[in-house]
């Protein structure tokens, strides 16, 4: 078991208010003995600083993956 995390914070080249961040964070459960097949479970969620009329500022989603590892 492994638990993996990302944060990017993409800001406008005009304007530094004007910004994007993500983070992605989850739990990687290895489901086969040669750890090719995982089960990915997290939470990524995405808050943009200067959104559309109709869009929330915040966006969370909540997730559970079957990942296949081609190494």
């Amino acid at each position: 078991m492994s638990l993996e995390s990302e944060l990017s914070f993409l800001p406008m080249a005009d304007d530094l208010s004007d910004y994007l961040l993500s983070h992605d964070s989850a739990l990687v459960f290895p489901i086969s003995e040669d750890k090719d097949f995982s089960v990915r479970s997290g939470l990524s969620g995405t808050y943009d600083s200067i959104p559309n009329e109709d869009l929330e500022k915040m966006d969370m989603k909540y997730y559970l993956r079957v990942v296949y590892d081609f190494q």
